[in-house]
């Protein structure tokens, strides 16, 4: 009788074991397709993401390049100096219509020109 118990209470440990490792892989299967599922939902944010950045680029070089391509008005009598205008219009103090100007040169043209008049020279 006694070998009978210890062969059913082995049988019975063994079952178990069998069992529980289904469930822990059934468990695991079932993390893993949740973890899935976070991953797409959070990879469509990131694109969406993606997609708002660069639109909000594109807007951003579009105003950039609707800046630059801005002509300057001055007075041609040159009442307020060297101030220019965005728009055309009339001068506000001798109301002469505003012309448009060339666009200036920034100091780096105006350096690299100086060091090309320069040439051969020698300076100390």
């Amino acid at each position: 009788m006694k070998k009978i118990t210890i062969v059913l209470v082995l049988f019975f440990a063994v079952g178990m074991v069998f069992t529980s490792c289904e469930n822990t892989k059934k468990g695991a299967e079932k993390d893993v397709k949740e973890i899935s599922t976070e991953i797409k939902k959070d990879a469509k944010e990131v694109e969406k993401g993606a997609e708002e950045v660069g639109e909000a680029v594109g807007e951003g070089l579009e105003k950039t390049k609707d800046a630059l391509a801005m002509n300057d008005y001055q007075c041609p009598m040159k009442c307020e100096g060297d101030k220019v205008y965005h728009e055309e219009g009339k001068c506000p103090k001798c109301k002469m219509d505003l012309k448009e100007v060339e666009a200036s040169h920034d100091a780096d043209n105006d350096k690299t020109s100086e060091e090309e008049n320069h040439d051969g020279h020698d300076h100390d």
